[in-house]
């Protein structure tokens, strides 16, 4: 029998290791940039049945820090804004439904939300729009445009939540096991 939602959200409720009690604080007054959680934007996936890029909106969680998109600010290169798409926790259930075995689907679950598996990050439950939490996969890591985040160019850009300093400090800790622990086959020397 598959794993159904109430029970994979108990097991990762469970044993994440964060204190879901002090991740997330309101976003009101947050400038546009790291630590933001927002719905309806644009970000490419890949499809597979013509080898192209399309184009979803969903859920993402922003990277970029805000001084580097301040658009106040005129430089170049700060209209690019370092997005992970976050996958709600009942569609990646059904991924691994559809991908694992039975015996697999809860080891899984468990090891994700125990920050286990360094590609993906359980995030707990973020009010209405995440009730159930999700995922982040970080080799989706991606960018979108600044005019994606401004609601007169896309109506259907909403923050939906925002981390504190400790859920920050969480984020940033996992991003850091994934994107610069240590490669695990050797690179060639150096030579001279």
């Amino acid at each position: 029998m598959a794993l159904d939602l109430q029970e994979a959200l108990k097991i990762a409720l469970d044993v994440s290791p964060l204190d879901q009690k002090k991740c997330y604080g309101a976003a009101d007054g947050v400038p546009l940039g790291v630590g933001l959680f927002y719905k309806g934007i644009r970000f490419p996936i890949f499809n597979l049945d013509d080898n192209l890029y399309d184009t979803v909106q969903g859920y993402v969680y922003i990277l970029t820090h805000e001084c580097d998109i301040d658009q106040g600010n005129r430089r170049p290169f700060n209209e690019d804004i370092l997005i992970c798409p976050i996958l709600p926790f009942e569609d990646f259930l059904e991924d691994v439904v559809n991908i694992l075995s039975e015996e697999s689907q809860k080891s899984f679950v468990d090891a994700v939300a125990k920050r286990s598996v360094n590609k993906l990050i359980y995030v707990p439950p973020l009010g209405d729009e995440l009730a159930n939490g999700g995922v982040l996969n970080l080799n989706r890591i991606g960018s979108s445009h600044v005019s994606c985040f401004d609601k007169r160019q896309n109506a259907n850009a909403e923050v939906i939540g925002c981390l504190t300093d400790y859920g920050l400090r969480q984020m940033d800790n996992a991003l850091e096991n994934h994107l610069l622990r240590p490669k695990t086959s050797l690179l060639p020397m150096v030579l001279n």
